[in-house]
């Protein structure tokens, strides 16, 4: 699909937002943790950040 610098440029909601979908279904596991790391650089830390990037394989 992608890197996440592509996805999602200003809104670190919807990037969370798409990375905890893939993280949820599994998919695209390392576009998901770009995204979510992306998600915490611009928006800061929370749970569910924490959350999904426990479901995804270490890096």
């Amino acid at each position: 699909m992608g890197d996440a610098s592509a996805l999602q440029r200003a809104s670190p909601v919807a990037t969370q937002a798409l990375g905890m979908a893939y993280a949820e279904l599994g998919e695209e596991p390392a576009l998901a943790r770009q995204l979510l790391e992306k998600a915490r650089r611009i928006g800061g830390d929370n749970a569910l950040l924490r959350q999904a990037l426990g479901k995804l394989p270490r890096a």
